[in-house]
């Protein structure tokens, strides 16, 4: 074993001659981001488990929201709210943010959740009809490296 080492060693030593072969090796690149891609908010094919059963769930439209077809998830739209966070499909790909601030700002309440890079906001206005709270707004999902995408959005908080 020591025979190798030593014979390795010496082949080594001698001026001009390497193990490896000197080929040229191309810089590693990165793919530029594509300047076209937008994010989108997809349809959940199911509701996390985290969001209780008398949370938030909210499609694009009245229509969109009877056929199940929800876009956003989470805890109830109010302060006193424990359960803080929500559930989108951003191009194909679950998030879970986590709700940063909720305030009411003239007719609409807003509500901003975060999970690093990304904020969503939900502007909202809402009325109790039958012991549930029908929630009517927007949903704007930053991501600041591709730009932002806004939606309509109607369902309901509450049991």
């Amino acid at each position: 074993m020591m025979l190798r080492r030593l014979f390795f060693f010496f082949l080594l030593a001698i001026p001009g001659w390497t193990l490896a072969q000197d080929v040229p090796v191309a810089p590693v690149q990165r793919m530029a981001p594509d300047p076209n891609y937008r994010p989108t908010l997809d349809v959940l094919p199911s509701i996390p488990a985290d969001v209780p059963a008398c949370g938030c769930r909210l499609g694009t439209d009245e229509a969109a929201f009877a056929e199940g077809r929800f876009i956003f998830a989470g805890g109830l739209l109010s302060p006193a709210e424990t359960n803080l966070a929500a559930f989108v499909m951003v191009s194909g790909t679950y998030l879970r943010l986590e709700r940063t601030s909720f305030a009411p700002a003239g007719d609409m309440t807003i509500a901003r959740y975060a999970s690093d890079p990304y904020i969503l906001i939900l502007e909202f206005t809402s009325r109790i009809d039958q012991g549930q709270t029908i929630v009517r707004g927007t949903l704007t999902f930053e991501d600041p490296f591709h730009g932002n995408v806004t939606q309509p959005v109607y369902g309901t908080c509450g049991c």
